[in-house]
């Protein structure tokens, strides 16, 4: 299979390279892409892991829909960007979840999803990062099994949950200790948020 995998940190690279092992033909690309592109290249499946542009609509038709997202909350909680953080600072569910792409960010049918258990007073934002990577790719590997029956499998987002956009937290971003306890993190940021 051609596998488009899009991504915009180093991380996603362990499943671009698991995808090579099982024998597909992996383009990773970090910048914007083109419908022409697609075509050129025969994509059969779009895989958007850390990716930080929008994907037009055009190019999901491009691929018969055949375009998800991983992402690293517990839709429909925490659409948009720096889930992980919102999770803590709304108190809302943590988990992955792994979605087909729609014109609404974040807001397609869900293939497949897990909560994650994190502890406030065991977790910094570093350390529920990581387990959420780790947990978002062990939760791919698992569904990417199942390809050809992810339709199937998907269903529609229950409730309205939250989004959120990156200039809500932009100010407040270069002062914040990944390192430092969650619980400071929220009596230090939650003040300060709109």
């Amino acid at each position: 299979m051609n596998i488009l995998f899009l991504y915009g940190n180093e991380r996603a690279f362990i499943l671009s390279e698991w995808l090579r092992e099982k024998g597909h033909n992996v383009i990773l690309i970090k910048d914007r892409i083109s419908t022409d592109f697609i075509k050129d290249n025969e994509i059969d499946l779009i895989i958007s892991f850390t990716y930080r542009f929008h994907i037009h609509k055009s190019i999901v038709t491009a691929v018969n829909g055949n375009a998800v997202n991983l992402h690293i909350s517990y839709l429909p909680w925490n659409k948009g960007a720096d889930p992980n953080i919102w999770s803590w600072i709304d108190d809302t569910p943590k988990g992955v979840s792994i979605h087909f792409i729609s014109d609404e960010i974040d807001g397609g049918d869900i293939i497949s999803q897990r909560i994650v258990p994190l502890y406030t007073e065991e977790e910094t934002l570093s350390s529920s990062y990581d387990k959420l990577m780790d947990n978002i790719v062990l939760l791919f590997q698992e569904v990417f099994l199942d390809f050809s029956h992810w339709r199937e499998m998907a269903h529609s987002q229950v409730g309205m949950g939250s989004k959120h956009a990156s200039f809500q937290l932009k100010a407040l971003k270069e002062e914040i200790n990944y390192h430092i306890p969650i619980s400071r993190i929220i009596e230090e940021i939650k003040p300060h948020v709109k």
